[in-house]
């Protein structure tokens, strides 16, 4: 550990500076990773075919679909899966194109009228994802349980106009039961009444971290130990443990995380990395422990390549801060995602609402 009158490492927090790009992690294009196939007539003939089949004419469809899947099909994959992944692939973030794959999913064993119900379902779900997920990270006064239950009952309808058995006949309610039953909990909380399926456990002993927050705490650690490691091979950046457990607390808090004010952030996360570090020594096929490993191979690696190559998958140059910047952004990401800080501007600006 330095002492308070080292230098710290001068490494700019989420948001200040240069803007960060996360790691890409987008699935290749047909073709890429690979030799290209050649596309012949008949594999485009094979895809308008396996779309009129369904009942949609292919100068409905997207020219840049049809191109996609005829190279799948090329590939050796079915013409309706190759459309299919086509499909998705091209969507990306535009509604309608999201809409029309569900279409084509849902078209392969669906009549009209099941479609119909299984795209309005659809519909609602796309719908309250996005309206709920602003509401959550709104901060509203009962802990985003009302999100909750907007995505809850899409899911339901979601799962029920999936599962038809009969055309225009509900699935049997036995298979959504469960969600049902926790959708009517959740309502019953607001007027004090507390289910069985919401009444919590009783244990003994101090109360125990909530699972977000030990998610939270692992990502930290994974972090920390991440910023510790580019520290040890680049003696210049000055990250040690304890200037590493700055950086990470100080992206904690700028996510909206609150510390126990017992001890300085910093302190409370190094004390989660001795904690974390010897329960994956003492148990080390604990979940907890396989996920910790998992999570810091994957980072290793990824670094191992871009410190060599000098570049990340997209070609963009990095060098050691840079990637320092880019795990500490990932782990604001990551705590925002899971709902652990809810900070409504930092959710903004890392693009999750």
């Amino acid at each position: 550990m330095t002492s308070e009158s080292e230098q710290e490492p001068a490494l700019p927090s989420p948001g200040e500076g240069e803007e960060i790009t996360p790691v890409s992690q987008e699935t290749p294009q047909a073709g890429e990773g690979g030799e290209r196939v050649e596309v012949e007539p008949d594999h485009h003939r094979a895809i308008e075919q396996a779309i009129q089949s369904v009942g949609v004419r292919p100068e409905d469809v997207s020219p840049d679909d049809i191109v996609l899947a005829a190279e799948y099909h090329a590939q050796g994959m079915d013409p309706t899966q190759a459309f299919q992944q086509a499909v998705i692939m091209n969507a990306k973030f535009d509604k309608e194109k999201r809409i029309a794959c569900a279409i084509v999913f849902a078209a392969t064993w669906f009549d009209k009228e099941q479609q119909d119900a299984f795209v309005a379902a659809y519909e609602k779900l796309d719908i309250a994802l996005k309206e709920s997920t602003r509401q959550f990270y709104e901060r509203s006064n009962d802990g985003g349980r009302a999100a909750a239950m907007m995505q809850l009952d899409a899911v339901i309808d979601f799962i029920e106009a999936l599962m038809l058995d009969e055309p225009g006949e509900p699935v049997p309610a036995p298979v959504t039961l469960p969600l049902q039953r926790l959708l009517y909990a959740l309502d019953d909380l607001r007027f004090g009444i507390v289910g069985p399926i919401v009444t919590p456990e009783r244990s003994g002993g101090q109360p125990r971290a909530s699972s977000s927050r030990k998610v939270t705490q692992l990502n930290a650690v994974t972090t920390m130990q991440i910023l510790i490691e580019i520290g040890l091979k680049n003696k210049s950046l000055g990250l040690d443990l304890k200037s590493a457990a700055k950086a990470v607390a100080e992206t904690l808090r700028r996510a909206g995380i609150v510390f126990a004010q017992r001890a300085e952030d910093w302190e409370a996360v190094a004390k989660w990395r001795e904690q974390i570090q010897k329960s994956v020594r003492e148990e080390p096929d604990n979940p907890m422990a396989m996920l910790y490993h998992r999570d810091l191979d994957a980072w290793r690696e990824q670094i191992a390549q871009m410190r060599h190559d000098g570049i990340d998958l997209d070609g963009t140059p990095v060098d050691d801060r840079e990637i320092c910047n880019r795990a500490l952004f990932h782990l604001a990401l990551s705590i925002v995602q899971h709902g652990d800080g809810i900070d409504p501007d930092f959710a903004e600006w890392a693009g999750v609402v």
